[in-house]
């Protein structure tokens, strides 16, 4: 009888005995024990690997496709162009609002929480004679928040030097909803 008789098509060739184990083993036991699906993937800056949750990774994949979307608009190239055509177009500035004391510049969205926003800024810069933000009034956050506090580049125009200097240097916020709300 020939050595290799007992060799079949059906037997693996050595190297690969171990992973088809494995793989009846695992098989097996996400059948009987409602084990949830996981994908296992390495981690970029090692050799190891993780196990992360279907979900988890959809969720991962669109952050990161909306990071790379702020990364490509707000990124560092041509950041000086960018900040002369803002401060060219005036329009642009409209829902911009300078604290020269913190210096910050806070972009406002309307229906986005920007009433509290401005009350807040109120009170941190000593302008009112309140401590909740609450006590406030609408009315007098929008029409007098500009005149008080800070620098609306609607009501207060400055010169493009002006502007080109704050917005180069202050810290920049914008408060978002969430797209489904």
């Amino acid at each position: 009888q020939n050595k290799d008789d007992h060799l079949t098509e059906e037997q693996p060739e050595r190297g690969e005995e171990l992973p088809i184990k494995l793989r009846e083993l695992f098989s097996n036991i996400s059948e009987h024990q409602n084990i949830p699906p996981v994908i296992i993937e390495p981690i970029k800056t090692t050799k190891a690997a993780q196990v992360v949750d279907p979900a988890k990774k959809k969720w991962d994949i669109t952050q990161e496709i909306r990071r790379e979307a702020l990364r490509q608009s707000c990124g560092p190239t041509d950041r000086e162009e960018n900040i002369k055509k803002v401060v060219k177009n005036k329009s642009l500035l409209w829902h911009m609002l300078l604290d020269d004391n913190h210096k910050t510049l806070y972009c406002y969205i309307p229906k986005v929480a920007c009433t509290n926003w401005k009350r807040l800024q109120l009170i941190l810069s000593g302008q009112v004679n309140e401590t909740d933000p609450l006590k406030i009034k609408n009315g007098f956050t929008h029409v007098e928040f500009g005149k008080i506090i800070i620098t609306n580049t609607k009501t207060h125009p400055m010169t493009n030097d002006e502007l080109e200097e704050r917005v180069r240097t202050y810290k920049k916020f914008i408060i978002v909803r969430h797209p489904m709300e």
